[in-house]
């Protein structure tokens, strides 16, 4: 797997613009792992790098409340706010509009970054 650089070039929770052989990566940094997505928002073309990470956002048990899910980490498009599951790619609403995700990974201090497509399932 391609090499994007030292661990210590990714801040928690801060996506970071790498290129993968010729195409554009969000790589992100989330609680000892390392998530890599399409870096650009299916929406209106938003450079993903820019956005936010946090937990995934679930309705809770009561109406009108909010819980989060920390297994699950979501990036949000810095322009309108669409969310991604960084396992997964999936956006919270409207299933027609995912990102790629590919395999990450982090090897003797050193962050590594596939092409391949993957479809992984929260740990």
């Amino acid at each position: 797997m391609p090499d994007v650089g030292a661990e210590s070039d990714f801040q928690e929770g801060r996506p970071a613009l790498v290129t993968v052989r010729g195409r554009e990566v969000a790589v992100v940094r989330w609680r000892g792992a390392f998530y890599a997505v399409a870096a650009r928002c299916p929406h209106m073309n938003a450079l993903l790098s820019g956005g936010v990470v946090c937990p995934k956002l679930t309705g809770g048990a009561d109406v009108g409340m909010i819980e989060l899910d920390e297994r699950v980490p979501t990036l949000a498009c810095p322009w309108h706010g669409w969310l991604f599951d960084l396992h997964t790619g999936a956006p919270a609403w409207d299933g027609t509009y995912g990102i790629r995700t590919y395999r990450a990974s982090c090897e003797d201090g050193r962050v590594h970054v596939s092409l391949d497509r993957v479809r992984a399932e929260p740990p």
